[in-house]
């Protein structure tokens, strides 16, 4: 079972010396980073996180992958994912910002699926890095300084400003990466992996079955299947259902919409089919959920 790790746990494991006015978002730069050199798999984080890169400050690891080279990129990362970061001397640690956030600093208060829903750079499995062009960089970059200046301060606007901050950061990264932009070179098979995750993740009706997605990507369904596991640790199955599981909480929470509508609109031919599907993988039946979210 992984460990969700706290917020003073995350700011502990990553060597941060400074205190951090608001537990639900960490915004730091590289240079003050004093990584361990091992993380327990078994631990976890349970914040979003954006890493913007000016300059290269060394080394990203990510699900045990190295990344370098890390000039003009972004990555983002959903909450259950383990990270770690090794920063070279040599590498620019000032031009390098991470922010660390929790879904419960949104007012009105989101749920985690609700944002990746709504900001689907957050991918639940895969997580390649973006190569941007100079001016995506110097319209981003300047944002992240102004949201990292402001947790520096303790006032009765602070917060208010940084959800602002936070919040236009979001929505640019949105605009941006529906530009063209270019992830890092990553190996074959998580190329694919991550084009699967895309896929599923806007999937279309028409896109039922792991075949159907195989045929999609001009590949083999037994090749497709090797390619995610061997990126993600899990089946493409389970992919599917994590993300049908986070759809459907994020129907149900638009409380006009009826379970009928709901199942409905999740390719559902009959409530109960609907009804054993949310219970076998959440612990709840869709009425239940409703009265607690």
């Amino acid at each position: 079972m992984i460990q969700l790790l706290t917020t003073q746990e995350v700011v502990n494991f990553l060597g941060l010396k400074r205190d951090f006015l608001y537990p639900d978002i960490l915004v730091f730069k590289f240079e003050e980073l004093e990584p361990a050199e091992n993380i327990d798999e078994t631990s976890s984080k349970d914040f979003f996180e954006i890493v913007i890169t000016e300059k290269d400050p060394g080394n990203l690891i990510i699900r045990n992958r190295l990344y370098d080279n890390l000039d003009d990129s972004i990555s983002f990362l959903s909450p259950n994912q383990p990270i770690r970061y090794f920063c070279n001397k040599e590498g620019d640690m000032d031009r390098a910002i991470c922010i660390l956030f929790k879904a419960d600093i949104f007012i009105p208060e989101r749920q985690s699926f609700d944002i990746c829903n709504e900001f689907p750079f957050f991918k639940i499995h895969s997580a390649p890095l973006f190569k941007l062009q100079k001016e995506q960089i110097d319209l981003l970059y300047p944002l992240f300084e102004a949201l990292l200046n402001e947790t520096l301060v303790n006032d009765a606007n602070s917060m208010r400003i940084i959800r602002s901050y936070l919040e236009i950061i979001l929505n640019k990264c949105l605009r941006t990466m529906k530009q063209d932009v270019n992830i890092h070179p990553i190996s074959r098979f998580e190329t694919i992996a991550y084009q699967f995750e895309e896929l599923v993740a806007f999937h279309s009706p028409r896109l039922k079955s792991l075949k159907d997605y195989a045929q999609f990507l001009n590949i083999s369904a037994v090749y497709l299947a090797e390619c995610v596991k061997k990126t993600t640790g899990r089946t493409a199955k389970q992919i599917i259902i994590d993300y049908q599981t986070i759809r459907a909480k994020y129907l149900l929470n638009q409380k006009e919409k009826t379970i009928y509508n709901v199942a409905n609109e999740m390719g559902f031919d009959e409530v109960t089919n609907f009804t054993k599907f949310f219970k076998k993988y959440t612990g709840h039946t869709p009425s239940q959920f409703r009265k607690i979210t």
